[in-house]
């Protein structure tokens, strides 16, 4: 297949009263992705959770989405229903909610069954409708240990479940409802092997040189990111994902309300985006297509060319995919992991093995030193002993401690 037509998907967190309505919301996105002739879809990370809204009834689920839906009308009463959410005013709306982060983690745990349903049917439905591959974002479920873990799925064109991929490397949010995967997966598709990158976890190149080593072409990451700092930093380290392992990537953001109440900072943010490697993006930059706001819901869509990307691992200009010295990092690698150290305990430990400080000198030393000081004077010194400025090797200019050294750079701008 010469190209794919990937269309990542940048949806507002809602929580839907009905599956229904969050269907609604998923075919929206479905028919503009399907109008621009898109092969695969991406949905953001914890979109699946929209679906929560379901587990409420009564004044409970009637206080608990209006405090998410209300966020779109004022700020200042976003700041007070943050507060309800958090369940820190007493004797308002959080103390008959108990607040969504307390809440939501034992109704994952004893409604996952019938998440797991509803998410499987409404992605697959959408997949099936459109015929196109579909990735469902993430969502908080159990897993077949019994284990919640963020859970992303891919659908095929006839709704087919693919497989689901686990994410590994867990934030903040995640340890609150969830616990690590164990394992990597490459799909199979028509145009190619995809692997799905669960949230930050495009921040451990492991990760992704694992999946490329089992032939995967494109890397999906679904994103949720409550800081603009923290989406930008997703956003450097996927180019640099993309670029290492020769690949193309795509990244879908989760934006605006934060009913989960981990950051009291607020709103999620990030800007979706596609990219491929330098050689084959325009002004070598390594964006093909990016939407054009950080907060607002939206789409972008652009054509993968695979041919191109082919071309590339058969002439490009440092071989990083056949290149690589496997022989060496075969050796260095293994007992690095092996140890079951991270980068902070290995550096503690490595700390600790240094040599201590050399010792003070003896009294005897002390007082030869301050002798030899006492009586020692510069025309003691012999002439070749002292550097003069004529020793300075032809051609080069001593500087001073007041010259500037200018480093130009002749970086292209995006």
């Amino acid at each position: 297949m010469p190209s794919i037509t990937i269309a990542a998907i940048q949806q507002a967190m809602r929580l839907h009263p009905t599956e229904d309505d969050f269907q609604s919301d998923v075919e929206r996105f479905m028919r503009l992705a399907k109008n621009k002739e898109a092969g695969l879809v991406v949905f953001p990370e914890l979109c699946g959770l929209m679906l929560a809204g379901t587990f409420f009834s009564g004044l409970r689920g009637r206080l608990l989405k209006r405090s998410v839906t209300s966020t779109e009308k004022s700020q200042p009463f976003v700041s007070r229903v943050r507060k309800r959410v958090l369940g820190t005013l007493a004797g308002t709306a959080a103390g008959m909610l108990g607040g969504v982060p307390q809440a939501l983690p034992g109704a994952i745990k004893e409604q996952s069954d019938v998440l797991r349903e509803s998410y499987l049917r409404i992605f697959s439905e959408a997949a099936r409708n459109h015929t196109t591959y579909v990735v469902g974002g993430s969502i908080y479920l159990e897993d077949d240990d019994g284990e919640v873990r963020n859970l992303s799925a891919l659908f095929a064109p006839d709704g087919e479940l693919l497989g689901w991929q686990a994410k590994l490397n867990l934030n903040k949010l995640d340890r609150q409802f969830c616990v690590a995967g164990k394992s990597v997966q490459a799909f199979e598709t028509d145009f190619g092997r995809v692997g799905i990158l669960v949230g930050s976890e495009v921040l451990f190149p492991e990760t992704t040189r694992l999946l490329a080593f089992s032939g995967v072409e494109v890397l999906v990451n679904p994103l949720a990111c409550t800081k603009l700092s923290t989406a930008h930093k997703m956003r450097m380290v996927m180019l640099a994902r993309v670029q290492e392992n020769q690949i193309f990537g795509v990244q879908s953001y989760l934006v605006g309300p934060n009913p989960l109440g981990y950051e009291e900072e607020g709103k999620f943010r990030g800007r979706s985006s596609l990219f491929a490697p330098l050689e084959i993006t325009r002004r070598n930059s390594g964006v093909l297509a990016e939407i054009g706001t950080q907060e607002g819901e939206g789409l972008v869509t652009t054509s993968c060319a695979t041919e191109a990307l082919h071309q590339l691992w058969l002439d490009p200009d440092i071989a990083v995919r056949r290149d690589i010295e496997m022989a060496v990092y075969g050796e260095l690698v293994p007992p690095v992991y092996r140890a079951g150290r991270t980068i902070s305990e290995a550096a503690v430990a490595e700390q600790q093995t240094l040599p201590a400080a050399l010792p003070s000198p003896i009294p005897e030393e002390q007082e030869a030193i301050a002798t030899f000081l006492e009586y020692t004077t510069p025309d003691d010194i012999a002439p070749e002993d002292t550097a003069t400025a004529d020793d300075t090797p032809q051609g080069v200019s001593p500087l001073s401690e007041e010259q500037d050294v200018l480093v130009e750079s002749d970086a292209d701008t995006a």
